[in-house]
């Protein structure tokens, strides 16, 4: 995750249940998907045939948010008032966005009270900061408001680890975060936060510790169960980050970017069938993703599935050939499969995009051995032991005189 904001990215997942009553159509996932791609007509059209076959609140949510970013603000708050739905904070902000939007200060405020009343929610400056009320900033409505307002000691804490995350200063967050669970042991969020600042600090067994405490107490935060699988993943405990994986995804199935995440722990246990019916459902909903269509060539290449990994890396280099790793990467193949010209074809286009890899040099120069160009092969493994490759003296010991 992002450093910088993620305690405001966190209010969307805590104390949210989305275990579905049944299972989510791909209506429904298609409407997120619209969502995150700024289709929003799309992402309405989506969700009103989901509303029609599922039983999933957040649909509402989402098509809220829709209808939000199209300014159709009457639509939009037909759905956030919807009784059905169980995130009370996450609409709660959005109404007040929507009554800013529409020059209504006193309402506006009314529910920023309301929603600063929960006690998981974005930091004071994210929402003085937000566009959404710039049209109500200078009004008296507000700024009595803000005058008023005074943060409790939990929320204080929180505000001023936002201000160190920010910054990135995760040790003064950590102190801050210490004296937050001696005053206030009860808030799962302070063993979460302090979890994040360890991990950002790569401490990963003491991220782990905490993460394990945010869950004792929160076992339906998706967010915390993602977290968690980083610092595994990070400790090459791959079973465990899996596990987490599948648990978040089981909470909040409508996050795409953690089924590309979970594809990847699969590829590293080499469970290769489950990587790649994630990364497909991935790029069934975003087909132009680049780092999905990267994932599904490695994955491919993995299990020995060559042709089909080509088959990703010309599509990509189809769209994008400043990129020397598309080229190293199917040069790579290409090596593999005894197609040494092409190879070497490869490996010298990644050299010209970037003449400082030396493994690039050492793979081409295995290349031209395997083509009876010992000589060229010998240059290319000097250049590559220049640039620190250690790889290549075996090679120059045995072939180059």
């Amino acid at each position: 995750m992002n450093k910088l904001g993620f305690i405001s990215f966190l209010v969307i997942f805590i104390c949210h249940i989305n275990l579905f009553a049944q299972p989510a159509s791909p209506d429904y996932f298609k409407g997120v998907a619209e969502l995150n791609k700024k289709n929003y007509n799309a992402s309405v059209n989506s969700f009103n045939r989901s509303i029609q076959s599922d039983n999933i609140p957040d649909a509402y949510l989402y098509r809220g948010m829709a209808y939000y970013y199209l300014e159709n603000y009457t639509k939009a708050l037909e759905d956030f008032k919807n009784p059905k739905i169980d995130r009370l904070s996450e609409k709660e902000l959005w109404m007040a966005k929507i009554y800013a939007r529409l020059g209504d200060a006193e309402t506006s405020v009314l529910y920023l009270k309301k929603y600063l009343n929960e006690k998981n929610r974005v930091d004071n400056k994210s929402i003085i900061s937000d566009p959404a009320f710039d049209n109500i900033q200078s009004s008296g409505v507000w700024y009595q408001f803000w005058q008023q307002d005074e943060l409790s000691g939990d929320e204080q804490f929180l505000d001023d680890v936002s201000f160190y995350f920010s910054r990135n200063d995760y040790n003064k967050a950590l102190n801050i975060l210490d004296e937050a669970l001696i005053e206030f042991p009860e808030r799962t969020e302070f063993y979460y936060l302090r979890g994040q600042a360890y991990s950002f600090l790569k401490e990963n067994s003491q991220a782990i510790y905490n993460f394990n405490k945010a869950i004792e107490s929160n076992f339906t935060n998706p967010e915390y169960f993602k977290s968690r699988a980083e610092a595994f993943f990070a400790k090459e405990d791959y079973v465990s980050a899996g596990k987490d994986y599948n648990q978040a995804i089981r909470l909040k199935p409508e996050v795409f970017e953690w089924y590309l995440d979970r594809a990847v722990v699969n590829m590293k246990l080499k469970n290769f069938s489950a990587s790649q019916k994630d990364v497909q459902f991935y790029l069934g909903y975003f087909p132009d993703d680049i780092t999905a269509n990267k994932l599904a060539a490695d994955i491919n290449k993995a299990r020995g599935a060559f042709s089909e990994s080509l088959r990703y890396y010309n599509a990509l280099l189809a769209k994008d050939q400043s990129n020397p790793e598309y080229f190293k990467s199917r040069g790579a193949i290409y090596l593999e499969t005894k197609t040494y010209r092409q190879a070497v074809n490869d490996f010298s286009m990644a050299l010209d995009l970037d003449p400082g890899d030396g493994e690039t040099y050492f793979y081409k120069g295995l290349a031209r051995l395997y083509l009876n160009e010992t000589e060229g092969a010998c240059s290319d493994w000097q250049k590559a032991q220049r640039l620190g490759n250690l790889e290549v003296i075996e090679y120059q010991l045995k072939y180059c005189r």
